[in-house]
């Protein structure tokens, strides 16, 4: 009997292990959604309709604008009206967490660099060096050098056989690992990856010109994913540093693309994402050599170049990209960061690499930033220094690191590289993941990165006007199409022969030295629509008949893009929150903007922005959709940078969970 009961359940098992496989087939072979064309609301024509009267009427009768300033907008004018937010509003309050700094050692370094006479030399510290063991302290180095194929030069780096020395040793080479060990235990006890910035015999022949003290030198300095608002809360002894040395503040600074490579770009080219993937795709080996990047301008007229980014995985050039065949720049500090990765225990906070061995990855860039300048602070030089390793993913964590960007700022002006440096301190976005992005202050934060200007005091004296241009363009809406045209002229205000070009996403953009139209709109400024930050967002009820349909074509929209075998079908599984815009137009309003925020089935979040007009109710996508939540480690089935936003993959874990879930539980509703 009780093995006929046993039999018994062993079939009912059996029958529910195949239910469950081949109802996760079924779900695992659907085809991909085809492609639609936008949709025509007809059948719901007349409620709609009725409902955006209601809108036009409401919003016509709430705002009578005016052209006067206002404080609380950080742009105002006919076309453009940014709010302007309390740093810690009600909205962010409860997101606010500052964090502790994060030390990746206890003990002092136990190696360092010294310069004298453009000569570098490798220095064990003695003073520490009981620290790390008695009188049994052996160290050797180990030279670095880039791939010699082009193909791997962003990827792959030599590493010499290690060299012994004691106490001191001169050095040949840019990049160099020490390893210290106990030579009685045969233990190592300190490893370390060192750069050495010196003249070059080939930059030597660059540097004919003698010592000029009225040169000009230009250094941005990037912190990813930084909002301006973000920036105040998170890093006050930097902004109160910011305020009492005058630096300009450019509250209207909207950023122009999703991530950091489009606001990069358009940055270093005046090219929207398009056009690059047009003109020098970066999916395609030896692509991006051929990208016009401005720091092969300010190379060809004699400036000495550098570039240094962290988190090499995560870099711009580099995260689903082919990177460089050739050195971009005089200074290409790529292997450095490789070496320090590779051959260092690393530290991930947050899902970046915080720690490589003993220092932080964001003060080693400050570090290079600092050698750099100094080195060349006699030279006119251009320097793109950029940071991800303590900000990228949480909107807290730029806030370890406030104390050390404060200092870095401090040392570079008592060294006095501001005496002959334009200097740009920016950011490409606010955060872009999490809840915080579903609600309005997080949804302005994201468009808003925050963007510093220093210029040398002997500048604002030969320029006064150039210099109150920049000062009145403050308080106007700007883009990195502006800041493209701006370190253009600033190659012609240094004396330079040379012909600025017009950025081609945004042909009507200038210079930051020259007055920026005060009634300037997105349009005007090349900013899409869902990037738009020049129009509010009145919060509407999520589950009327406009929104549940501006969900599903903005959904259609992300199915289209990730047009991929691999990639499952969504479903809208819940409408978070939904606004209509607040037109600034009102008289002349022939359409609505939506910006829809939901969440589908399988899990993830999307945001995006589409039109409707008043008489023919169709939609209208405008720009692209935002993915609100983390998805690399779902969409791991596809490379394509563009796709892998809006792609969950099949053979996804979570995936697969969340059918069996589904599966099972129905079943259990069948039987129970």
């Amino acid at each position: 009997m009780l093995k006929k009961h046993f039999m018994g359940y062993r079939k009912y098992v059996y029958f529910l292990f195949l239910l469950i496989l081949s109802l996760i087939c079924l779900f695992y072979l659907q085809p991909p959604l085809k492609s639609s064309s936008p949709v025509v609301l007809a059948q719901l024509e007349y409620s709609i309709k009725a409902d955006l009267k209601r809108l036009l009427l409401n919003s016509t009768a709430q705002k009578n604008y005016t052209d006067n300033p206002d404080e609380n907008y950080l742009v105002h004018s006919s076309k453009c009206k940014i709010p302007s937010l309390e740093p810690f509003n009600m909205e962010i309050l409860s997101y606010y967490n500052p964090k502790a700094y994060i030390r990746c050692s206890n003990k002092p370094l136990l190696t360092y660099i010294e310069k004298k006479d453009n000569v570098a030399s490798l220095h064990v510290n003695q003073t520490v060096e009981k620290e790390y063991t008695g009188d049994n302290l052996q160290c050797c180095y180990k030279s670095v050098a880039s791939s010699l194929s082009p193909k791997t030069i962003d990827l792959v780096i030599k590493v010499s056989k290690c060299i012994d020395f004691k106490n001191s040793v001169r050095l040949e080479d840019d990049v160099v690992v020490v390893w210290c060990r106990n030579t009685r235990k045969d233990q190592v006890v300190y490893k370390n990856v060192h750069f050495v910035v010196t003249i070059t015999d080939e930059i030597k022949t660059k540097l004919q010109k003698s010592e000029n003290e009225t040169h000009l030198s230009v250094a941005l300095v990037g912190i990813d994913s930084v909002s301006r608002l973000n920036m105040i809360r998170s890093l006050p002894y930097t902004y109160n540093y910011l305020q009492e040395n005058d630096w300009i503040e450019f509250r209207g600074y909207n950023k122009i693309g999703d991530n950091t490579f489009p606001n990069i770009m358009g940055v270093l080219t005046g090219m929207n994402v398009s056009t690059t993937f047009k003109e020098c795709n970066p999916k395609v080996s030896g692509q991006l050599d051929k990208c016009d990047l401005l720091w092969y301008d300010y190379k060809k007229l004699g400036f000495v170049t550098a570039y240094a980014e962290d988190e090499t995985e995560i870099s711009t050039f580099n995260y689903l990209k082919k990177g460089f065949e050739r050195k971009p720049t005089d200074y290409y500090f790529r292997p450095y960061m490789l070496a320090a990765e590779k051959n260092l225990k690393t530290l991930v906070l947050e899902g970046v690499k915080y720690c490589t061995g003993p220092e932080s990855a964001g003060e080693r860039i400050m570090n290079l930033a600092r050698d750099f300048t100094l080195t060349f602070r006699k030279y006119s030089n251009f320097g793109f220094f950029w940071m991800n390793s303590f900000s990228h993913n949480e909107i807290n964590s730029v806030s370890r690191m406030d104390l050390k960007v404060a200092e870095f700022l401090r040392s570079l002006n008592r060294s006095g590289i501001f005496d002959n440096s334009i200097v740009i301190f920016f950011s490409d976005h606010g955060i872009r993941f999490g809840t915080v992005t579903y609600t309005h202050a997080g949804w302005l934060e994201e468009r808003l990165p925050f963007f510093y200007m220093t210029v040398p005091k002997w500048f604002q004296k030969k320029f006064p006007r150039k210099y109150s241009n920049l000062v009145l363009n403050s308080n106007r809406l700007i883009t990195p199409y502006d800041l493209y045209m701006t370190l253009q002229e600033i190659l012609v205000l240094s004396g330079k022969k040379y012909s600025m070009k017009a950025s081609t996403a945004c042909p009507e953009c200038k210079s930051l030295f020259e007055v920026a139209k005060s009634d300037r709109s997105c349009e005007d400024a090349g900013i899409e629509n869902h990037w738009c930050t020049c129009r509010g967002y009145t919060t509407i009820p999520s589950n009327g008949m406009i929104v549940e349909q501006a969900a599903k074509f903005i959904l259609r929209e992300v199915q289209r893009m990730a047009n991929d075998g691999g990639c499952v079908q969504f479903e809208v599984k819940n409408i978070i929150s939904a606004g209509v815009s607040d037109n600034c137009d009102i008289k002349n309003r022939s359409h609505f903007y939506f910006l829809i925020t939901f969440e589908t089935r399988p899990q993830a979040v999307f945001q995006g922005t589409v039109s409707i007009g008043v008489d023919v109710p169709i939609f209208k996508m405008e720009g692209s959709v935002s993915r609100l939540d983390i998805y690399s480690f779902n969409s791991w089935c596809v490379t394509d940078p563009i796709v892998k936003k809006y792609c969950y993959c099949h053979g996804s874990f979570a995936y697969i969970s969340s059918m069996i879930n589904t599966v099972a539980t129905g079943i259990l509703q069948f039987f129970y």
